[in-house]
């Protein structure tokens, strides 16, 4: 039996936060004002909407898009952290489980 606390080597790992949850707090940070009031800004989508959108959808929109002015001072890997956490998933993540990309097909 090991006891892994006893041992200076072993002691319990800080918690790292994962790339979904450092773009939710880069989103509240920077975009959650204009996301919540999004029925008095017509031309801001609501957090809800932007959910639904594709992690690479979001980074276009960020990088190239109609919100690319307004992030202009976020980094490259703040942006695709943002657009992981709305996405839901890893940027090019949906090509993963694709039929097409599998080596040998049924």
């Amino acid at each position: 039996m090991f006891f892994f606390g006893a041992f200076p080597g072993h002691a319990k790992e800080k918690e790292v936060a994962t790339p979904a949850l450092q773009g939710q707090g880069l989103f509240i940070e920077n975009c959650s004002t204009c996301r919540q009031n999004a029925n008095e800004t017509p031309k801001a989508p609501s957090q809800q909407t932007l959910m639904q959108m594709t992690p690479e959808a979001v980074l276009w929109a960020l990088t190239s898009g109609p919100m690319a002015v307004q992030v202009k001072s976020l980094s490259d890997a703040e942006k695709r952290l943002i657009a992981i956490y709305l996405g839901g998933r890893p940027l090019g993540s949906a090509e993963a489980g694709d039929v097409k990309t599998m080596p040998r097909r049924a």
